[in-house]
């Protein structure tokens, strides 16, 4: 059972676990996902090494002074710092690793800012068609819903194996696009998301194009700004 808040003096009181910096706890959860795939595709290389620093990072920061939120402010900013230094190099891995398992070109890279609408790939591309592969690190098959940033309502989902897949773009809240001008830049900040679902088999990846010269097979659909 919980039982905080308790108090253990007199004006001294053990309080905030569940609740006292929100962004570090997400951030620590969506890295250690990150870190499980990262971990599955290094073991297939003959390589040691670019999964370190997420692991060591996440060890120091399941500390109780570290994802409880109780740590100073510079010291949360350091383990933020550390995360994304560990994102990085695994991003690097995975991406060298994931395009040559799926036979393409030129390496891949990560959009870490999804939730934001930021991705440099897509939002950012002013080519024809984007490559987009999708690893599932679970051990079983599932359904899931794809939301990819885009600047333009023209876009098309292709499958290599079904053709096109079906798909929907909505336009982004005002709010959201502001958001991602925080975390990004307007050239990689999307005004609408492509929204599409995909089927993943376990501990594999998938392959889709994002055809930007194509229409969704979804009508467009305007998302209005609530009124307070």
């Amino acid at each position: 059972d919980d039982f905080f808040p308790y108090g253990d003096s007199a004006h001294a009181y053990w309080t905030g676990y569940f609740t006292s910096r929100p962004a570090l706890k997400r951030y620590e959860r969506y890295a250690m996902g990150f870190l499980q795939a990262c971990k599955q595709i290094e073991s297939t290389t003959t390589t040691y090494g670019p999964s370190i620093t997420l692991r060591q990072t996440h060890a120091v920061l399941q500390h109780h002074d570290g994802v409880s939120g109780t740590s100073k402010q510079h010291v949360a900013y350091d383990y933020a710092k550390q995360v994304a230094k560990g994102l990085d190099q695994c991003s690097a891995m995975m991406g060298q690793q994931l395009a040559a398992s799926a036979q393409l070109s030129s390496s891949l890279g990560v959009c870490h800012f999804l939730n934001d609408s930021v991705c440099e790939f897509t939002a950012g591309n002013r080519q024809d068609k984007v490559n987009l592969v999708i690893y599932n690190s679970l051990a079983v098959s599932r359904d899931e819903v794809i939301r990819i940033p885009v600047t333009s309502p023209n876009g098309a989902i292709v499958s290599s194996q079904n053709g096109v897949v079906t798909s929907q773009v909505m336009k982004n809240t005002d709010a959201t696009i502001a958001l991602g001008h925080l975390e990004g830049t307007a050239a990689t900040t999307g005004d609408y998301s492509l929204i599409f679902e995909a089927h993943l088999p376990p501990l594999g990846f998938v392959v889709y194009s994002l055809n930007f010269a194509g229409l969704s097979t979804y009508p467009y659909v305007e998302k209005k700004e609530e009124k307070k």
